[in-house]
């Protein structure tokens, strides 16, 4: 062997290392086995037999060319497997034939993983799509969030800042220190925005007075206009005495046509 020979058939044995060849049919071992011996596939067994010599006195451990052992293995694994799949005659065109329908199924498997690759990339693209619009929704929360989170923060500093003035005072509840007010503040128009205050935290004398002033002579017209309305007593109709010239006494209510003198007031 020369060293040319030596370096492919290591090559070989080095590729050949690297495939798992227990998942492979009997024919694709037959093919690689003859892909490192150098011979075309088809080589009956007396050429195999003379190849595998030829090797097997370079490789073996006995030998002094200090070749790794694992080119000799693979080297015995070859032999074993083209004794059982090696014709007792040249055959190339039945192991053409081997090849060929070798290199339509590995296409046949290309294609199908291929289509199997598609079909993964598809729905992987699918699940970026529906991934991508979710996160757009969520980008949209979020910025309508962060947008109200504004208007929220700008109208929480205007309310830190602003100073409540009392526009006017609509009612009062209680007397004395427990007394409130319902206060109408300036620029809230909404009526649910009147607010109870306690008259000490009021600090607003001027309109307490005039609301006090103005409740008060309420209330003075009040009592004048029930002190006007007759009572249920003094509505009730009056019995007026009279005495008779002759001496006795009838009610005017009487029927007698005598002469009648009042004594006596109505009595209200």
């Amino acid at each position: 062997m020369d060293a040319e020979d030596i370096a492919q058939t290591k090559s070989l044995i080095d590729e050949f290392e690297r495939e798992n060849l227990e998942d492979f049919c009997e024919d694709r071992k037959a093919l690689e086995c003859y892909k490192i011996l150098s011979l075309r596939p088809g080589a009956s067994k007396l050429a195999v037999s003379r190849r595998l010599r030829v090797l097997g006195l370079h490789f073996h451990p006995d030998s002094r060319n200090d070749e790794p052992c694992s080119y000799f293995k693979v080297i015995s694994s070859c032999k074993n497997i083209l004794s059982r799949r090696a014709p007792d005659e040249d055959d190339f065109e039945t192991w053409n034939q081997i090849i060929i329908q070798k290199w339509i199924a590995a296409y046949e498997e290309r294609n199908d993983e291929i289509d199997r690759l598609k079909d993964d990339l598809e729905q992987l693209s699918n699940r970026f799509e529906e991934a991508e619009k979710k996160n757009d929704e969520k980008d949209a929360t979020i910025k309508a969030l962060e947008k109200e989170n504004k208007k929220l923060s700008c109208r929480a500093a205007k309310l830190e800042t602003k100073v409540y003035e009392v526009e006017k005072i609509l009612d009062k509840k209680g007397s004395g220190k427990n007394a409130e007010y319902l206060i109408h503040w300036r620029g809230f128009n909404d009526p649910k925005e009147n607010t109870w205050v306690p008259v000490a935290k009021c600090n607003c004398p001027d309109l307490l007075a005039a609301f006090e002033a103005d409740l008060k002579k309420k209330m003075t017209s009040l009592k004048k206009a029930r002190k006007a309305i007759p009572s249920s007593r003094s509505r009730r109709a009056s019995t007026v005495i009279v005495k008779l010239a002759s001496g006795a006494r009838k009610s005017l209510k009487s029927g007698g046509k005598c002469k009648r003198k009042i004594i006596g007031k109505l009595r209200k």
